[in-house]
């Protein structure tokens, strides 16, 4: 049974240091925009999206001309505005909720095009809580600190 390990971490450490030979790694930064909203099981909620700001920055590491592993840190700004008109708040009758994550994702990229600029990727994310605000009041106590997901991006490399 010794051995059987000996020999798979032999094989994996030398597919790495063929693959970083292999390939190259390009760096670079990145922005957007997000629309995000909020909803509950029942849809008691009324609730609008919200746009906000997402960028940071990106390493990726090509596998081949058309394959890659993108791993991303960057802030995401998520939020809604939630109608509560007929209750009594001391917001009014909206609430706009602004939720601030710094984000980690690491993600395989499929580069297609004539130049192979394009991009499509899919993976998964873990973001941490920053800050969350309901108009100017501060409500981070109110939410999870952690997100975990999946993240899609389509893109162009300029």
């Amino acid at each position: 049974m010794k051995k059987i390990y000996i020999t798979l971490l032999f094989l994996l450490v030398s597919l790495a240091t063929f693959s970083q030979n292999s390939g190259e790694i390009e760096f670079g930064f990145f922005g957007g925009v997000s629309i995000s909203n909020v909803s509950t099981v029942d849809n008691q909620l009324q609730s609008k999206s919200r746009v906000g700001f997402n960028g940071g920055f990106f390493g990726d590491y090509f596998f081949s001309e058309t394959w890659s592993l993108k791993g991303k840190v960057f802030y995401n700004q998520n939020g809604w505005e939630e109608d509560i008109s007929g209750s009594l708040s001391r917001f009014g009758s909206d609430i706009t909720y602004t939720l601030h994550y710094i984000s980690v994702a690491l993600k395989p990229s499929w580069h297609f095009g004539k130049s192979k600029n394009w991009y499509l990727n899919l993976g998964p994310y873990i973001s941490f809580l920053a800050g969350a605000n309901a108009d100017t009041t501060q409500v981070k106590d109110s939410f999870n600190s952690t997100d975990v997901g999946l993240e899609s991006d389509i893109g162009i490399k300029f």
